[in-house]
């Protein structure tokens, strides 16, 4: 098997976490699986995933993992996503700042950490069952999108979409300069996407989602039990799972 990791930036700079999850992950995929580790630099997020995605088609690797630089998590978690052999799979991980009011909102609590899981949000939305309940299997969850920063695709989804939107060709980013030698692989997978609804563009990751969901009829799973750190002015740490239970009582 052939992994590819990722690592968009837009200032050629990682985190602390990250560094350690690229170490971490060397290290177990050492006698089994031939792991590279490329970065990438972009203002534009959109553009910057295409050519991540150009990239990978082009190395002829299996699955692509997508890492963002203020991402970490542990290494067996990317291992287990995996295992699942599901063709796109990720986790919820915590938004990068604190909603005080939603804390607030509920009864006081002497355990910090249930206060910090009921101030936070996830990037991510889990799909519902007929009673409203969310199905975990193995740890992980059908979503109905996920984050593009902890992202792992194989490479069936993107020859899908290529199948079921032939109009993406060509126009995921400029083909100038560096990216000249990507040209053949040029693919807008990662393109906003209008809503109808509300006439605003979707981010980059929700309208992949939406490609795959909707337009080539995939699923998505997301892990919820294993906890990943989100980096900003503090580090964000936590697990679904634990929210969930956090406001449960």
């Amino acid at each position: 098997m052939n992994l590819l990791v990722a690592v968009p930036t837009h200032s050629r700079t990682i985190t602390i976490s990250t560094a350690i999850t690229l170490l971490e992950l060397q290290k177990q995929c050492a006698q089994r699986i031939n792991m590279q580790v490329v970065f990438h630099s972009s203002s534009v997020i959109s553009d910057l995933r295409n050519v991540i995605v150009a990239d990978f088609l082009a190395r002829k690797a299996d699955i692509l993992f997508m890492l963002d630089a203020d991402q970490g998590m542990p290494a067996s978690m990317i291992l287990r996503m995996i295992e699942t052999g599901h063709p796109l799979v990720g986790c919820l991980y915590p938004r990068r700042n604190y909603f005080w009011q939603n804390a607030a909102a509920m009864p006081l609590s002497d355990d910090i950490n249930k206060t910090l899981y009921r101030a936070m949000r996830f990037v991510g939305n889990l799909v519902l069952d007929e009673s409203g309940n969310i199905a975990v299997v193995n740890g992980f969850a059908q979503a109905s999108h996920i984050g593009g920063g902890a992202m792992m695709i194989h490479r069936s989804v993107f020859t899908t979409m290529m199948t079921r939107y032939p109009e993406l060709a060509g126009i995921g980013f400029s083909n100038e300069d560096e990216n000249r030698h990507l040209s053949a692989y040029n693919w807008g997978f990662f393109n906003p996407i209008i809503d109808r609804e509300s006439g605003r563009h979707l981010g980059e990751d929700i309208s992949f989602c939406e490609r795959w969901r909707k337009g080539c009829g995939g699923v998505i799973w997301a892990n919820v039990d294993e906890s990943n750190e989100h980096a900003g002015n503090v580090l964000f740490r936590g697990n679904y799972i634990d929210y969930l239970n956090a406001h449960s009582g």
